[in-house]
This record gives C-alpha cells, structure tokens and sequence, in this order.
C-alpha cells in the first residue's frame, strides 16, 4: 500500500504466490475486467534484478505457506 497525502495519491497493489500445476501460461492474457493492467511472473532471482516495493516483496513471497501478511506503509520512492 502506499499513500502520498500531499500529491493526492492512495494505492494498494496485491501480490499472489502461484504454481502452474497443469496446462501453460498464455503470454497475451489481459484481464476482461480491466483492473489488472501489466503483469509478470517472476522468480526470486528475477526479482533481486528488479526495482520493487514493498521491500519485503521477496520474503513475503517466497516464505513457508501461511496466513495472508500484510506489509505496513512504505514511503514512496520517487
């Protein structure tokens, strides 16, 4: 989640940990609803090469199963 009061600006992204378990993954997907507008399946080493937030990203992502974890208000980077 992050917030910046004085730009007016409020957003929450969520983050899913998956498998493909049968079947491949379609490269032009698009979400029918609209809400998802880019997407990328990414490995733990794709994603230390990458830019992200929230910083704990990885470690939330790649942790033992459990229950959802929440990850407080990181100041945004500009």
């Amino acid at each position: 989640e992050f917030h910046d009061p004085a730009a007016d600006f409020h957003q929450v992204e969520l983050f899913f940990h998956c498998a493909v378990v049968a079947g491949t993954l379609d490269p032009a997907w698009t979400d029918p609803e609209g809400v998802v507008n880019r997407h990328r399946l990414v490995t733990p080493g794709d994603l230390a090469t990458l830019r992200h937030k929230p910083d704990s990203l990885a470690a939330v992502a790649w942790s033992r199963p459990g229950p959802p974890q929440y990850d407080p208000l990181e100041r945004l980077v500009r």
